[in-house]
């Protein structure tokens, strides 16, 4: 009994020590990396977990803040809330997923599962991985206001190393092109002559078109959110100046994509998400936005000249948009790149 009780005086002496060393961490504004902190390193594992039950909440996140290694042993009591945080990302709810990061920065450091609005399922990845396997820009650009850049650099690497069971990347937009385009070919190999004067005729590619067109509904299911929120921008048609958007723009897509999308769209009544089995989009309507102010979610006669117009003006406009976040992408990471080593110059001069 007395040694236990000499084990716990000793755990609170070192106790008090490591948060006088460590509390004052801010992950936002000091990136240390674990060398910073190869004292408290030199503890004891158990010693380590013990410290992690006495600690309360507040104290908790403090330690999880300094570095991956310490959230390995701190972070657990948030893992949670690091899976609250990619439901918001994937979402693309960033005024939730600001708070809860102002609050836990910590939870960027931890992969979580999350099942996406589109149904994709991962097991395990980070709020910043996810992202970048959206190509969501605006959820990157937020969470790098956090996250330390070498930290997001080895995510970003791991990433691209290991990719998930979804790939690296998102290939929903690409689906969507194809969708489209298969469209805009079929529409095109129609005999307009035959069609207006043979019933039967006209009848097949009635039902041609209908299928081809309910195909970019499918593809449009699996899109991440922050694509169908480009459907929803309130200040961007899908044509600028007789042209696809730059989407180059510093410019946010406002926060209400998905609440846009789960208002009633014209034409059909009901909403995109939650995506219901077997209806709404994909099995009774696909989505266009081209030239108009507002989406339009459009079936009924396919064979109508307004339906290929849109699909020729939709397919420029998601054709320009995985052009630029692709590029964006690649500038990434030699933006983390430069930041870090602007960062590593700084350090040596001190």
């Amino acid at each position: 009994m007395k040694g236990r009780k000499r084990k716990v005086a000793a755990i609170d002496f070192h106790f008090d020590g490591v948060i006088d060393k460590f509390t004052s961490f801010d992950i936002k504004n000091d990136h240390r990396d674990a060398d910073d902190f190869s004292l408290f390193m030199t503890l004891p594992t158990e010693l380590t977990y013990e410290i992690g039950k006495q600690a309360d909440a507040p104290t908790t996140r403090m330690l999880s803040r300094t570095c991956t290694a310490m959230f390995l042993f701190f972070g657990d009591k948030c893992l949670g809330k690091a899976a609250k945080l990619l439901e918001e990302i994937s979402k693309n709810q960033l005024i939730q997923a600001v708070e809860l990061m102002d609050e836990h920065p910590e939870l960027l450091f931890q992969e979580a599962k999350v099942t996406d609005p589109a149904g994709y399922t991962f097991n395990s990845i980070t709020a910043f991985q996810y992202a970048v396997w959206a190509y969501d820009k605006t959820a990157w650009k937020k969470i790098l206001s956090y996250l330390p850049a070498e930290e997001a650099i080895k995510q970003l690497e791991k990433l691209n190393t290991f990719g998930t069971k979804h790939g690296s990347r998102t290939m929903a937009i690409k689906r969507l092109k194809i969708a489209l385009t298969d469209f805009i070919t079929v529409y095109k190999s129609i005999d307009w002559q035959s069609y207006h004067h043979d019933a039967l005729y006209k009848a097949i590619w009635d039902r041609t078109l209908e299928r081809y067109w309910l195909l970019i509904g499918t593809a449009q299911r699996l899109c991440p959110v922050h694509v169908m929120g480009e459907y929803f921008h309130p200040d961007r048609k899908f044509v600028v100046n007789n042209g696809a958007p730059l989407f180059n723009d510093d410019e946010e897509i406002p926060v209400r994509t998905l609440d846009q999308a789960l208002m009633k769209l014209p034409i059909v009544g009901g909403t995109i998400y939650p995506l219901q089995e077997n209806s709404g989009l994909g099995y009774h309507y696909a989505l266009s936005r081209a030239d108009r102010g507002t989406v339009i979610a459009k079936r009924g006669s396919c064979a109508k000249k307004s339906f290929y117009d849109s699909a020729v003006i939709d397919l420029a406009a998601i054709t320009k948009l995985e052009q630029v976040r692709c590029q964006d992408v690649e500038n990434l990471h030699k933006t983390l790149v430069m930041q870090c080593d602007a960062a590593a110059s700084q350090k040596v001069m001190q």
